[in-house]
């Protein structure tokens, strides 16, 4: 299963999502690309980092900006100076991806612009910035030297050690959940075509034809597939699922048995100073297909659950994540099984703050206010749906977003078609339950 990651208000996000203690504005650095291995992001994947790149947007406040990959849209713009009353600032190198064979990397671009650099250079200081990264890399902080601009999140001596790849590896967390005690799927983790193809061959075999593979560094709702092999060519299945299929030879995958899940909650623990971790908050993830595609808050768990959670939380973050430098928050995502008396504990995520685009965009509307939020990344649309008709959809059934009311649907990604498929994203916020419900059902039913 793969998440989303976030960032935190008032930074220039530069696609990596920074530290939400400190001061300076942000320019949020959209740099989904790192998260996934040099070199590795091309084709389909690629063209799925820029599209969900922009829900990032909210998360650096009025005061900072956002480094993308390409302009927003001027009607993406009216529209988000509409309902949130002021334009975000968006910086995006000249150069475009189009060559969808040669590997996506923002950073990379950025530092070839130096029109791009020289902006940068003398906005960021003027207005008193720091780069808050999606992903901490020696990229940003490269980026960050070349601009005079300070980087959040981990500390560079830190990235350089591999850190934020130990923290975020799947299969290090797997092998630390067994030699604590920890419930997970069970993977069979692998490297390299061969070994992958005897996994996924061993596990179908078991669990009725179904295997459930997820890359170790995979983020952001990608890099992970479940597939069905039946009575079909094993390899001939990978190479039609797994595509672009160069990520899944690079790194270690884990191969498990496809878990009949009933929810899948996750919980952001706060990292104090002194190495002290504490609960931050909980929500309810929607997933499909072992992806992560939204989340709902608050999180729907009994309090037994939330225990249990809290208690393997907290123990990966005193063993694990102080210990290599983790600062601020990070998440851990579970899945309880249908039975709803097994949990199973499946990944950290380790490059986040407690502010996801979920929770600034119902900040920035609702201030403080306890409201009830659900979000979904990959709203899937008829191919070819432009923004005008999204929105005049969503307007159409009457949940449009309300600035008098404080409730309604917001637009967090605007449609894209990727390979003849099309989806968009949005967050729903609303104070009733039954309010929330009609909204998600209509949501479902757009066209």
């Amino acid at each position: 299963m793969t998440r989303n990651s976030m960032g935190a208000c008032g930074d220039l996000v530069v696609g990596n999502f920074d530290r939400g203690i400190q001061v300076r504005p942000p320019v949020c650095v959209a740099n989904i690309d790192c998260a996934f291995g040099v070199g590795d992001v091309t084709g389909a994947l690629a063209l799925k980092c820029l599209q969900v790149s922009p829900r990032i947007a909210v998360t650096a406040g009025s005061r900072g900006a956002v480094l993308c990959y390409a302009p927003f849209s001027d009607e993406y713009l009216d529209y988000y100076e509409r309902v949130f009353g002021y334009r975000p600032r968006v910086y995006a190198p000249s150069e475009r991806y189009t060559d969808v064979d040669r590997p996506l990397s923002l950073v990379d671009v950025v530092m070839r612009d130096t029109e791009l650099l020289a902006r940068l250079r003398e906005d960021g200081q003027r207005e008193g910035w720091r780069l808050a990264p999606f992903i901490s890399d020696l990229s940003v902080h490269a980026l960050g030297k070349a601009i005079g601009l300070p980087v959040g999140g981990m500390r560079e001596e830190d990235v350089a050690r591999g850190n934020i790849a130990a923290l975020n590896s799947k299969a290090a967390f797997a092998r630390w959940c067994q030699s604590s005690g920890v419930d997970t799927p069970g993977a069979t983790i692998v490297s390299g075509y061969e070994d992958l193809i005897y996994a996924t061959r061993e596990v179908a075999g078991e669990n009725r034809g179904y295997a459930h593979v997820r890359l170790d560094l995979g983020a952001g709702g990608l890099g992970a597939e479940s597939l069905y092999v039946g009575d079909q060519d094993v390899e001939q299945v990978i190479r039609q699922r797994l595509d672009p299929l160069e990520p899944w030879l690079s790194q270690e995958v884990l191969v498990e048995p496809y878990l009949d899940v009933f929810s899948c909650p996750s919980i952001t623990m706060r990292v104090l100073l002194g190495g002290l971790v504490r609960v931050a908050g909980c929500m309810s993830q929607l997933v499909k297909n072992g992806a992560f595609k939204g989340g709902a808050m608050p999180c729907r768990e009994s309090a037994l659950i939330l225990d249990k959670m809290i208690d393997v939380a907290t123990a990966f973050g005193e063993e694990v994540v102080v210990p290599h430098g983790g600062e601020d928050s990070y998440n851990v995502d579970f899945g309880l099984l249908a039975c709803r008396s097994r949990l199973v504990a499946f990944e950290p995520n380790v490059r986040v703050t407690a502010r996801a685009h979920p929770v600034a965009t119902a900040e920035a509307l609702r201030g403080s206010d306890q409201v009830r939020i659900v979000s979904l990344d990959d709203h899937k649309l008829p191919a070819g749906t432009t923004f005008a008709e999204y929105q005049a959809a969503i307007d159409r059934t009457g949940w449009g977003w309300d600035s008098r009311r404080g409730i309604g649907v917001v637009i967090s990604i605007p449609p894209a078609t990727i390979a003849g498929k099309c989806s968009a994203g949005h967050v729903i916020i609303a104070d009733r339950h039954r309010d929330e419900e009609e909204m998600v059902d209509k949501m479902s039913r757009l066209f």
